[in-house]
């Protein structure tokens, strides 16, 4: 994967994207960098238990919805 730069690099690019507030932009790359961190645990885990890992199943919620 491809270094997205610095926190200040990304959210000058957030804000050039689209109109948004530095506090804004700062929450969205808290965001961001949350479900950057998650998805790289779980890319991490999934080797480890490869039956115990349904892929069909991730993007439910907690309860098992597709909502």
């Amino acid at each position: 994967m491809q270094d997205p730069g610095s926190p200040s690099d990304i959210m000058q690019r957030m804000m050039s994207t689209a109109p948004m507030s530095q506090s804004d932009a700062e929450q969205l790359h808290q965001l961001l960098a949350g479900v950057n961190a998650a998805a790289t645990r779980m890319a991490e885990l999934v080797p480890i238990f490869p039956a115990e890992v349904d892929p069909n199943l991730l993007s439910l919620t907690v309860d098992g919805n597709d909502d």
